[in-house]
């Protein structure tokens, strides 16, 4: 007869960090992008750029990152997306995560440095 042994890993050690092309980028485009992208630049902010969605982001530290705080409906600020279907609450813990964990966003995601138009 064999014995099957399992091995117990702190949750912390079986979770992956956040990735932003495969996790996050994701929800950007399904609900940000359409007023914060390529063709509308609301508030002139583009969250399909990394260079222009920086000034939204303070790497490690979603409390103090307009992007989270936004979606998460925090503050005295509209809860974004305005108008939209609010971001579910496993979106908002992606982004928050993914900002606590630094913001990484690789030079290679699309539009990594794409520029602000100039109304």
């Amino acid at each position: 007869m064999r014995a099957l042994l399992f091995i117990f890993a702190p949750s912390s050690l079986l979770s992956a960090p956040v990735d932003f092309v495969r996790d996050v980028q994701p929800i950007l485009q399904k609900s940000c992008a359409g007023c914060h992208g390529e063709k509308s630049q609301m508030a002139s902010l583009r969250l399909d750029s990394r260079v222009a969605a920086s000034k939204t982001i303070v790497a490690g530290k979603s409390a103090e990152s307009a992007l989270y705080q936004r979606v998460a409906g925090i503050g005295d600020q509209a809860r974004m997306p305005m108008g939209g279907k609010p971001l579910s609450a496993v979106e908002i813990a992606t982004i928050k995560r993914w900002i606590d964990e630094g913001a990484v966003w690789p030079d290679t995601a699309a539009g990594g440095d794409a520029p602000v138009k100039k109304h």
